[in-house]
């Protein structure tokens, strides 16, 4: 004879699925729920060692489902601070019970172990936003069907990650978090199109994941790059002003021209002092003519007849070019 109804459960828990051939016909399901209904602390008392138990029949797995059915939101947010074994063994066995966002108020180390659960809820969550905050915020690392299931349930994703890596002067988020990024580079530039100002940080961070002529940002026009464009920099952060040279070289307009202007005259400077990063270098070889063999080495001259044959190509005027901009380049206009 068992000592109390809880110690029962617990106890026929334990046995093997084959000791009755008839299971149904003692009821144990109903009967445990009437038990668990009487009392919250019996409810806790008996799922606590079930838990327990190193090992558990298919009666034992009712119980604790039905339990995960009973759980009431109250009840949930206390287990989850005072009682984590029985609030994980529940969220486990009925994901849909992280679709409220009590939970992100629990240390990172048991939210990181929670979203992964959160990955498996079927019905809408409406606090996408809060859990991609606290991804940003505390860094934790997400699968990439996580990453995405984000993105396709909250509209603002994107916008989300770039405000929080202006608002932080931060460049690393993580890695699937970071790959969703290079994937919408079109939602990145959309965001852009919207900002009075943007910081260097930010800025770096988006010339590593789009490149300057990629077919999203020839197709969405110069205006999202103003903000970038009046970037206060050093004057030999070529990788910027490097990036803005090929940039400008995708339309003609005045805007374009002006960015046109301010980038070359750095990158000019950089290259005259062989100064260019390799990589910055090997960008701009689209836009330098070649020369003859004994000339190979005049990398500043394959620059300004490169920059005038990209000019004419889109359609500027000898005029356009002025003093400022380089005087050797009205030279080259009226030779090619």
């Amino acid at each position: 004879m068992f000592a109390t109804e809880e110690n029962y459960y617990v106890q026929i828990s334990k046995l093997s699925d084959k000791v009755f051939t008839d299971w149904q016909s003692l009821e144990i399901e109903s009967a445990a729920e009437r038990y668990m209904s009487s009392s919250p602390q019996k409810f806790v008392n008996l799922i606590s060692n079930l838990v327990s138990l190193d090992s558990m029949n298919n009666e034992g797995r009712k119980i604790i489902n039905k339990a995960a059915q009973m759980v009431s939101g109250s009840m949930l947010s206390n287990l989850c601070v005072n009682n984590w074994s029985v609030y994980f063994a529940l969220v486990l066995v009925r994901a849909e019970l992280l679709s409220e966002s009590y939970w992100l108020s629990l240390p990172v180390n048991k939210v990181a172990v929670l979203l992964p659960i959160v990955e498996k809820i079927d019905k809408p969550i409406k606090y996408w936003d809060k859990i991609l905050s606290y991804i940003l915020i505390n860094s934790l690392d997400v699968t990439s069907n996580f990453a995405h299931k984000i993105y396709s349930n909250y509209s603002n994703t994107i916008s989300l990650i770039m405000e929080f890596m202006q608002k932080h002067n931060c460049t690393s988020i993580p890695n699937a978090i970071h790959e969703l990024c290079i994937t919408n580079n079109k939602d990145i530039i959309m965001w852009m199109k919207e900002q009075n100002n943007l910081s260097s940080s930010i800025a770096h961070y988006i010339m590593k994941i789009i490149p300057p002529t990629s077919k999203d940002v020839k197709d969405l026009g110069i205006e999202p790059w103003i903000a970038f464009s009046n970037i206060d920099v050093q004057s030999t952060d070529y990788v910027f002003h490097a990036f803005l040279f090929c940039l400008s070289l995708n339309w003609k307009s005045a805007i374009s021209l002006k960015i046109l202007k301010r980038s070359f005259f750095y990158i000019y400077i950089g290259m005259s002092k062989d100064e260019l990063p390799i990589r910055e270098f090997n960008n701009l070889r689209p836009y330098m003519e070649e020369l003859p063999f004994w000339q190979s080495w005049d990398n500043c001259k394959k620059l300004r007849k490169g920059i005038v044959k990209a000019m004419k190509r889109l359609g500027y005027n000898r005029n356009d070019i002025s003093a400022d901009l380089n005087s050797t380049l009205l030279k080259i206009w009226d030779k090619q």
